[in-house]
Parts: structure tokens; sequence; C-alpha cells
């Protein structure tokens, strides 16, 4: 048997896991659950089990359980379509996208059953630029009107 570390070996039994099953199986089997670190071999779970309960360990059965899929991503609601640009594949959409600015966000149809995503690119925020002012017109001569009749001079 190869010998360990005995500061190592304490650190490889986490805690002991306390469900139905794992209590049931004590009972019928004289088998006993623990949760262990990640990187423990058998042969380190065999040694520190022993080390800590002061008994003899027959075998070591190791599960590895793998954790629950995240979600990401946000789900958005009543936004508006203002233009569908085809050729460069763009959906222009008014309302508040997640995310950055220039960021793609993917855009799924509402339908049930819908698998294949559409990736739109959310539209940048247009620079603000000073106000465009009018060309100025050119001074054009005033068309010669005609005259008013004027009241004649009293003499």
């Amino acid at each position: 048997m190869k010998k360990y570390n005995i500061d190592q070996l304490m650190n490889v039994v986490l805690a002991p896991v306390v469900s139905e099953k794992s209590t049931f199986v004590a009972d019928k089997n004289r088998q006993y659950v623990f949760r262990v670190h990640d990187r423990a071999t058998k042969p380190e779970i065999k040694a520190a089990v022993e080390l800590m309960f002061k008994i003899k360990v027959d075998s070591v059965t190791v599960l590895n359980v793998k954790g629950k899929q995240r979600r990401f991503g946000r789900t958005i609601s009543n936004l508006e379509i203002v233009r569908i640009d085809a050729e460069r594949q763009l959906l222009l959409v008014k309302g508040s996208v997640p995310g950055s600015s220039g960021r793609d966000v993917v855009v799924r149809l509402a339908a049930k059953g819908q698998k294949a995503p559409v990736k739109v690119q959310a539209p940048k925020a247009a620079p603000k630029a000073a106000p465009k002012a009018e060309p100025k017109a050119e001074a054009k001569p005033a068309a010669a009107k005609p005259a008013a009749k004027q009241p004649a001079p009293k003499a």
C-alpha cells in the first residue's frame, strides 16, 4: 500500500451524504456514502476513510455527478421590428435589447418548435451630430410687381 501524507488525506473526504438512499444502502449492505474531493483517486479515498474511521475498507466505488446546465441569455418581449435589410441580413428592432451596443443578438420566432435561430446584429447608436444647416438660397432678383394704384395728390 502506498503511503500518503496525513494532511492530504484529511482533505479528501469532505462530508457524508445523508439521504434516504444512502441510509438504505448503509443499513442493507454496510456501504457508506461520502462527498469527496474532485481530484481524489480510489486509493486515496480508501486510505482516508481507513485513517479517519479506523476500519478496513473492502472496495471504493466513485460516482462523478455532473452539474446542472445553467440558462444563459434573456427573453425580451415587446420589441417592434423597424426595418428588415435582406441584403445585409439585418433586422432592426425598436425597444431595449440586452447587452452592449454593437453585439450580436439571437432572435427566435415565438412559435413553439422553431429550431433554427436567426442571428441579428444589434443596431449601433448613431453619434450625435450637429444639426444640419439648411443651404443658403441664392438671392434671386425680385420680380417686378405691378405698381399699385396710388391716389392722386390733391392740388
